[in-house]
């Protein structure tokens, strides 16, 4: 099928593909009490986001969720638990220095430190997804993608931003694809980092190996 019709079907593919996405990902959060199944669930959504990329579409999406989130969970609750950690830390320590205002300085720069780590989580899951690495390793090498393109970070957290607002002001867009449409988002964005990290580490060895 060619012309618009064939682009309107592939279209709605993808569509059914991120609903189905968001659904499973909803479903394994509840299956592990949310609170154990959140991280694990959306370290497997981005697993399957990654081989739709990759594979253009051609994954067997229930099979590949499921075998993800149980291989992961282990890692996904440790993963949960530092993001828990470093966020509730964040936040304390913000609210206790904007309530003096001779620390307003110092709350300003708990925001700057805050939004770095949010350029980090935006490449946290993408990067356990394609390096499949141990949760420090993973925190590393993400800390590492940052800094070495930071413009990559700012792309991820504005993008990221701009798709919640448009799901605030859209609800019915949150509930069906509001979360994989995110993950897929930032898998595209993560696998032309990787990419390119990895052609300059190829091109590094060809020039030393001269």
């Amino acid at each position: 099928m060619n012309g618009v019709m064939g682009k309107m079907n592939v279209l709605c593919e993808w569509l059914v593909r991120l609903v189905l996405i968001q659904f499973y990902w909803v479903l394994f959060s509840l299956l592990g009490l949310v609170v154990f199944g959140l991280v694990p669930s959306t370290m497997a959504m981005f697993s399957v986001t990654r081989q739709l990329f990759l594979k253009n579409g051609d994954v067997p999406l229930f099979r590949t969720f499921k075998e993800s989130f149980f291989n992961q969970f282990l890692k996904g609750t440790g993963v949960g638990a530092i993001l828990l950690l470093v966020t509730g830390i964040l936040y304390v320590d913000y609210r206790f220095f904007i309530e003096h205002e001779t620390m307003s300085v110092v709350a300003i720069l708990i925001l700057a430190i805050s939004f770095f780590a949010g350029m980090i989580a935006c490449f946290l899951f993408p990067v356990y997804a394609h390096y499949n690495v141990p949760v420090w390793e993973g925190i590393k090498k993400s800390v590492f993608v940052c800094l070495s393109h930071l413009h990559y970070g700012l792309i991820a957290v504005v993008g990221t931003g701009l798709l919640m607002l448009l799901y605030v002001v859209f609800s019915g867009l949150l509930i069906l694809v509001g979360g994989s449409t995110i993950a897929m988002f930032l898998t595209i964005l993560g696998q032309k980092v990787f990419r390119n990290i990895e052609q300059k580490y190829l091109a590094l060895q060809r020039k030393e190996a001269h």
